[in-house]
């Protein structure tokens, strides 16, 4: 859970390393820790702006979940491998990865659907299409309402705000 953190925090020096000596550790590691840890490390890497680092750690984090039927950190993983797509601007690629970790979230039962949402909305205004990303950003704002997660909500109507600004809907 301290790469988890770390990487909230912005702290992505701190994740490589953390990738580093998990990575020494080997087979002492499950699978289920060395995914759910290449799914970070690799988000930081190219957080780091090391996105040909970080796409082998993603996969790896894509595919070890996979095989032991993690579906949650299939979902995170896909995650990281769209922002890394959207980064490079390979939006065709990241618009398949997000529609994939889509199509998992009634496996997930997780309450963070709206992460998705968000980033269908972030991936749209990427391509300069603020109408869709307001749509999609008012369906991850219903979300955020209906778990009642103000936090999130905030997160939400920041972007909502965004999109309007570009939009020129200033009301």
């Amino acid at each position: 859970k301290k790469i988890y953190y770390l990487h909230a925090r912005g702290q992505f020096a701190d994740v490589v390393q953390i990738g580093r000596q998990i990575e020494r550790l080997g087979e002492a590691c499950s699978s289920a820790a060395v995914a759910m840890v290449n799914r970070w490390w690799g988000s930081a890497l190219n957080r780091l702006g090391r996105p040909e680092q970080a796409r082998p750690r993603l996969e790896q984090a894509l595919a070890l979940s996979k095989q032991i039927g993690d579906v949650y950190c299939q979902v995170q993983a896909l995650r990281g491998l769209v922002h890394l797509w959207m980064g490079l601007g390979e939006f065709e690629r990241a618009w398949r990865l997000l529609d994939q970790a889509w199509a998992l979230r009634e496996q997930v039962k997780a309450r963070d659907e709206w992460l998705t949402l968000r980033l269908y909305g972030t991936l749209a205004a990427a391509e300069r299409d603020f109408g869709r990303a307001r749509d999609y950003y008012m369906q991850a704002l219903a979300c955020t309402q209906r778990i009642e997660d103000r936090f999130a909500q905030s997160l939400i109507e920041e972007r909502l705000g965004e999109a309007y600004l570009e939009m020129g809907e200033l009301d």
